[in-house]
Parts: structure tokens; C-alpha cells; sequence
């Protein structure tokens, strides 16, 4: 199930920022990304044609070694 989900929240990053290099971690040893996401979902229900989700999330920076965390709740 984990997989599954990774590979949907991937294709939804995908499509939402229209970049097809968005990919899950980890890369080869060649690539070595800008940022790098971290998610945790909490919740997630459906409900006829509702989502429910709560998920915190977290961007690092590599270069900089810098995080910035949100929280997704609806």
C-alpha cells in the first residue's frame, strides 16, 4: 500500500508542477536533487467524491540544508 501511494502522490507532483523529473527518493548516486520532500499523511478518507487529508509535510533544501514544514488539513 505504501508503494501505491507513493506513486500516486508522485504522479500528482508531476502533474501539478508540469515537471516530469519529479521522482521518489532515493536517487541514484549521479542524481542528487535540489529539494527533497517528506511527507506524513495521518488521515486520509474518502467519501463519495470527498477527500479528507491530514498530512504534515516537510522541504528541505539541500543545498542550503534549510527546512520549511506545513500542515495539510481538509
Amino acid at each position: 500500500m505504501d508503494e501505491a501511494i507513493t506513486r500516486r502522490v508522485v504522479g500528482t507532483l508531476q502533474q501539478k508542477f508540469r515537471n516530469p523529473n519529479i521522482d521518489k527518493y532515493p536517487w541514484g548516486l549521479d542524481s542528487i536533487p535540489k529539494l527533497i520532500l517528506h511527507i506524513n499523511i495521518t488521515r486520509f478518507i474518502t467519501k463519495g467524491n470527498e477527500v479528507y487529508l491530514n498530512a504534515t509535510y516537510r522541504i528541505t533544501d539541500t543545498k542550503t540544508n534549510k527546512t520549511k514544514s506545513y500542515l495539510h488539513n481538509k
